[in-house]
């Protein structure tokens, strides 16, 4: 639950189920895996995997699609007045967008 908090970027449950939660229009899910060690991980990720007969694929996480843009910016509330202010010289605006939602997922902590 903790997790879907900082994801969501929200303190109240119900708002973070409604943000990022799984809806019947969802295409894709993510799922995250803590364990005490790495082999714990990785045995969780590959039981994850057989459940959902479906391959891990890591590398989507550093895939920035138009529409994740729109939706990670609406989730987070990032407007373009904000965005502009945040790029940096020759930055893709996606390294922008994950700089202010890594920020306001750190700031949970110290809204509490």
């Amino acid at each position: 639950m903790e997790v879907l908090l900082y994801i969501s970027g929200s303190r109240q449950i119900s708002d973070a189920v409604k943000r990022v939660g799984v809806t019947p229009t969802t295409k894709r899910i993510a799922a995250v895996v803590v364990g005490n060690s790495n082999e714990e991980v990785k045995g969780s990720a590959e039981f994850v995997s057989q459940l959902l007969n479906e391959e891990s694929h890591d590398e989507v996480v550093d895939q920035w699609s138009d529409e994740r843009l729109r939706n990670v910016r609406a989730v987070y509330d990032i407007r373009q007045k904000e965005l502009q202010a945040t790029l940096r010289k020759k930055e893709d605006s996606s390294k922008a967008v994950e700089r202010l939602a890594i920020e306001r997922s750190a700031l949970l902590s110290i809204k509490k």
